[in-house]
């Protein structure tokens, strides 16, 4: 599909107003003072950006890193920006999920609170890798081990939560819409997110059909988990669920497949005239954080939030998917 057929298709998708966005001034003089967030790929990119958005604000900060000496430059560079901020990094990894089970015992031990959780940290990888645990790089790094993270910490969120206020309490998913233009691929098939012999082969890999199928497999989520609070925790919406799309930012995920940059597309005749930076798209996080009170919708800024559903194929199976994920996850614990 190319650049302006995939516009068109995404135009049919959003709905027609544009996103009543908070403007970067209001957003700069937010007051979250009594607030724990908790950001995943701190270090850099949009992560980076959006801790600083946060810090700004006066919340507790806790972001997460892989590499310690990132994570301590980015630390560095946040208390020269904000010295009376309140941030703290933790390492993080995960291609683990014993990493994964360790960062939340520590943090809970820390905090008693959590307010809202952005699951911002991603990877793409050309090449074909296995994590510790048996699973494909992009699969689990992007899917998996969110999955984990969310599901483990998600208990104290709703303790955290004023129940008497709509989306007191969220979790932001970063996605990718070009996960739509799975169907054009090699070797997708609307079971590929649901079956391990598809996303997890070395034989058909292909980077880009895992990285959008990871992408998928996370919207799907997303709207699976508003169903089971709904059904086994009687959330009626103090804590929202959101996936957010912040456009085609040139960040360091493209380091390891280049000509998925934003800039290798020539996609300004079309549809763009500057591609998105990290700080624009952490703008657009912190606005889903504290406006709206929708759930199980795709915010971006171009239109109003979106049901997830309106992205996915009929025949793709969300509560199937949280089975399955809850089965890969507890065979390699």
């Amino acid at each position: 599909m190319k650049g302006q057929s995939f516009l068109k298709s995404i135009q049919r998708l959003v709905a027609p107003k544009k996103n009543e966005l908070f403007s970067r001034d209001t957003i700069d003089k937010l007051n979250m003072k009594g607030r724990v967030v908790l950001i995943t790929g701190a270090d850099r990119g949009i992560g980076f950006e959006t801790v600083k958005r946060f810090a700004k604000s006066g919340a507790k900060v806790v972001g997460t890193f892989r590499d310690s000496e990132k994570g301590y430059e980015a630390l560095k560079s946040i208390y020269k920006d904000y010295p009376d901020s309140d941030v703290e990094l933790i390492k993080l990894n995960l291609l683990s999920f014993n990493s994964v089970n360790t960062f939340v015992t520590e943090f809970q031990k820390k905090h008693d609170k959590l307010h809202y959780l952005i699951n911002n940290a991603g990877t793409l990888n050309n090449k074909f890798m296995h994590t510790i645990n048996g699973y494909e790089t992009n699969f689990q790094v992007n899917y998996l081990s969110p999955f984990l993270l969310t599901n483990s910490l998600v208990d104290q969120m709703i303790d955290s939560a004023d129940k008497t206020k709509k989306g007191d309490v969220r979790v932001i998913n970063l996605t990718d819409l070009r996960f739509t233009r799975l169907a054009n691929m090699k070797n997708y098939t609307t079971k590929f997110v649901n079956e391990e012999v598809y996303w997890n082969s070395e034989e058909i890999y292909e980077p880009r059909c895992n990285y959008f199928s990871s992408k998928l497999a996370m919207a799907m989520y997303t709207k699976q988990l508003v169903k089971v609070l709904e059904e086994h925790r009687d959330n009626d919406g103090f804590l929202s669920i959101n996936c957010v799309y912040p456009g085609f930012a040139d960040t360091h995920l493209y380091d390891r497949v280049p000509t998925l940059r934003p800039n290798s597309y020539n996609l300004k005749k079309y549809f763009l005239d500057n591609f998105p930076t990290a700080e624009d798209a952490s703008y657009l996080v912190a606005n889903a954080v504290v406006s709206g009170n929708g759930t199980a919708t795709v915010i971006t800024a171009e239109a109003e939030p979106v049901p997830i559903e309106n992205f996915y194929d009929e025949c793709e199976d969300p509560e199937d998917l949280w089975d399955r994920t809850r089965f890969w996850i507890d065979k390699k614990k």
